[in-house]
């Protein structure tokens, strides 16, 4: 039953906002969110999405427009090579320092930040959590069919 709930949309309408990045592995930083969220007072929970092997998020657009319809902000950037977890760090920050200018600014919850991958993605989310300085920001971790995780990326830390 649970499965069959969440298989389909949620009951949020959504949209979408892109930033173009300076670095060019993230490229473009797709932003999907409840619609309403520009005329809330309130702040939402945050998930990012770290890309399979030569995947970007606008491959994957529809799924994580799904994901936004249940009531997250769910970012992903254009790195086909996500395994390090560098540019889903690096993605992270640049969110989480966004300007006024932005409808998203302040209507984060970042006591509530996620984080999933697929694929390549998952040893990306991992790496990610593992390897960096706010990685400790993420209170969930999601891997689906996570790529074989090498020590050499998690310096030691998972295995």
């Amino acid at each position: 039953m649970l499965e069959k709930k969440y298989s389909g949309r949620g009951s949020f309408e959504t949209a979408c906002t892109e930033f173009k990045s300076d670095n060019s592995r993230i490229d473009t930083i797709r932003v999907f969110y409840p619609a309403e969220l520009a005329d809330s007072n309130r702040s939402y929970p945050m998930i990012v999405s770290v890309n399979a092997s030569g995947t970007r998020a606008r491959n994957y657009m529809a799924v994580l427009d799904r994901i936004a319809s249940w009531g997250f902000i769910v970012v992903g950037n254009d790195d086909p090579q996500s395994s390090t977890g560098e540019t889903a760090s690096q993605t992270l920050d640049l969110i989480l320092n966004i300007g006024a200018d932005s409808e998203l600014y302040g209507k984060i919850d970042k006591n509530n930040i996620g984080i999933m991958g697929y694929s390549q993605g998952g040893a990306g989310a991992m790496c990610a959590v593992t390897n960096f300085d706010n990685g400790k920001l993420y209170k969930t971790i999601f891997t689906d069919s996570a790529a074989e995780f090498l020590e050499e990326y998690s310096n030691g830390n998972i295995h």
